[in-house]
């Protein structure tokens, strides 16, 4: 509508005027494709199978399940910080949880770490079939570190599951603490320097990286298992072939 005013809302004189405008139907989208995500659909979908992991931090952790995987990022917002994948590689559910570390049972999933909206003091457990959180019989809800020490001392460096106990690594208390699973009772603690990331071989040896090794671990005693092409390990998973796998950082990149 035009009032018959100029643009300071003056009235014009009387004449004969045109008027141009430009019109086109309304903008939408059409989603083509997307990058650097493997979901499939790569966008939310409301039975959380679409879209990926996270959107802002960097992958942490990976944990092998009977049926599929565990993934895991230190950050997301509108993304997922936990997913779980069958074999295929396709998305089985998503968790706004966050996680540095993760370990499993099969039936829990351990996590501890993450900068995201839900970080969580020591180490929490989610249902490993929907990652709701999940209370143990008596009530816990997480595994608390050994008395002592201060809440950054407490933050886990680590994790792994084997027969009916979590191992839990304090970096900054150069120590392991062995959880048993059922009540989250403190069953030992494992003398380490500096421990972070964990495993338990297949013969109940508790392997972990320390101080830029990789070690053996038992009541008594550190034992020193790889020393050399290593400058910064970050990760020593073992395969059932036997072999360490480990991932090295620093300037080997190896």
């Amino acid at each position: 509508l035009w009032d018959g005013c100029d643009g300071q809302g003056k009235p014009i004189p009387a004449g004969t005027y045109v008027w141009k405008g430009i019109w086109h139907k309304p903008i939408t989208a059409e989603w083509r494709f997307s990058v650097n995500n493997s979901g499939t659909p790569p966008y939310p979908t409301d039975d959380n199978t679409g879209g990926w992991g996270g959107d802002h931090g960097t992958p942490s952790a990976a944990c092998p399940l009977e049926n599929g995987m565990l993934l895991s990022w230190n950050f997301c917002e509108y993304g997922w910080g936990i997913i779980r994948t069958d074999l295929d590689g396709r998305k089985v559910w998503g968790s706004k949880y966050n996680a540095d570390h993760m370990a499993t049972n099969g039936r829990y999933l351990f996590i501890s770490g993450g900068h995201g909206f839900r970080d969580v003091a020591g180490v929490s457990i989610l249902d490993v079939s929907d990652s709701r959180p999940v209370c143990l019989p008596n009530g816990k809800s997480a595994y608390v570190a050994p008395e002592g020490g201060s809440a950054a001392a407490n933050m886990p460096s680590g994790l792994a599951y084997a027969d009916g106990k979590l191992y839990v690594a304090y970096a900054k208390r150069n120590l392991i603490a062995v959880f048993k699973v059922d009540d989250a009772s403190i069953v030992t603690t494992l003398a380490v320097p500096t421990p972070v990331r964990l495993m338990v071989r297949s013969d109940g040896v508790v392997v972990a990286i320390s101080k830029r090794k990789v070690v053996a671990v038992s009541k008594d005693a550190v034992t020193d298992l790889i020393t050399t092409q290593l400058d910064d390990p970050v990760s020593v998973p073992a395969g059932a072939d036997g072999p360490f796998y480990v991932a090295n950082r620093g300037a080997l990149q190896n």
